[in-house]
């Protein structure tokens, strides 16, 4: 999908009985110049890229669109541009499922931080970090109003797997407030804005991450928590299959 300043790349499988509604999975691909962004966001690419190998071994009802975005760096140029043109041709997007940061964990206390005031909106979340003693080892599961559904579909099966997880469900209709700014820094806000229901799968990035763009040390591999990334993965095959009518 070529759309002007970049290109991002979308895979097609059509659903067998309601082609029409669609299923999202995705992220971006493109990083800043100077750091090789292994968590940020090849994490989340070869996450994408697995799903779309799983999910290609079976028939579902609704259509599933696999993306990798471009320009999220430059300010979510390359979701934006989708999710316009699925608006002008009046796509009925069910769920998007957005990973931006998948694989980096650690088990030290305090480790985890929050944005400023989230204790007061997020209260259970807060409190379940705080019994944690603020460690960084959970996926975050930040969900529109319009995906709760699917976040607890997220949920469910990452508890099945022991992949603890912190879900934090935004008020309604509160999705493009600017008081949830750093909830909404990927390619998961267009869809937000758009009023299409989406789930935002994340390690936090610098709230946990200290190399996060390098800007503490560089963003490789080696930094990863791979289990983890692959724990994320398995949890949202689950979830994205449900979605398409499993």
């Amino acid at each position: 999908m070529d759309y002007g300043t970049g290109v991002n790349v979308v895979g097609r499988r059509l659903g067998k009985t309601t082609p029409e509604q669609i299923v999202v999975v995705a992220a971006h691909y493109d990083h800043i110049s100077d750091c090789r962004g292994a968590d940020d966001n090849a994490s989340g690419v070869a996450a994408t890229l697995e799903i779309a190998r799983l999910l290609a071994k079976a028939d579902f009802d609704r259509t599933v669109h696999v993306a990798c975005w471009d320009e999220e760096e430059d300010g979510l140029i390359g979701s934006e541009a989708y999710v316009a043109a699925a608006k002008a041709a009046g796509d009925d997007i069910v769920v998007d499922f957005n990973f931006d940061m998948i694989a980096f964990t650690s088990a030290a206390e305090n480790s985890q931080t929050v944005p400023a005031g989230f204790e007061l909106v997020f209260s259970e979340a807060y409190a379940e970090l705080e019994a944690n003693q603020f460690r960084g080892d959970f996926i975050a599961v930040m969900s529109s109003a319009k995906a709760n559904a699917h976040a607890a579909a997220y949920a469910a099966a990452a508890d099945r797997i022991g992949l603890r997880r912190a879900l934090i469900e935004l008020p309604g209709g509160q999705e493009t407030s600017d008081l949830f700014a750093d909830l909404r820094r990927s390619d998961h806000a267009p869809f937000w804005d758009a009023g299409y229901p989406a789930v935002f799968l994340t390690d936090t990035s610098e709230f946990r991450y200290a190399n996060y763009h390098c800007m503490a040390g560089p963003d490789e591999v080696a930094n990863l928590d791979l289990d983890f990334a692959a724990a994320v993965t398995r949890a949202t095959v689950e979830a994205s299959a449900v979605a398409l009518g499993m």
